[in-house]
């Protein structure tokens, strides 16, 4: 299986997304070749820290007690 990111784009009342070249090619797709989709919303790291609610420094306020840390 390959990954790659795509981003959605509304295409009449549905949505679609554009299969990067390289994908295309690697997998041999062609027009009306049927395939299976998997589909994961993209984090970022900044919306991963909002969902633990024990990280209530910022993100520089976490980045300097790591360099703390380190010396």
């Amino acid at each position: 299986m390959i990954e790659a990111e795509c981003r959605a784009r509304r295409w009449g009342g549905s949505w679609g997304v554009i299969l990067p070249k390289e994908l295309i090619d690697k997998e041999e797709i062609d027009e009306n070749t049927e395939l299976v989709v998997s589909v994961r919303k993209k984090r970022i790291a900044k919306s991963i820290a909002g969902l633990i609610p024990e990280w209530k420094n910022s993100t520089d306020e976490i980045k300097q007690e790591m360099k703390r840390g380190w010396k």
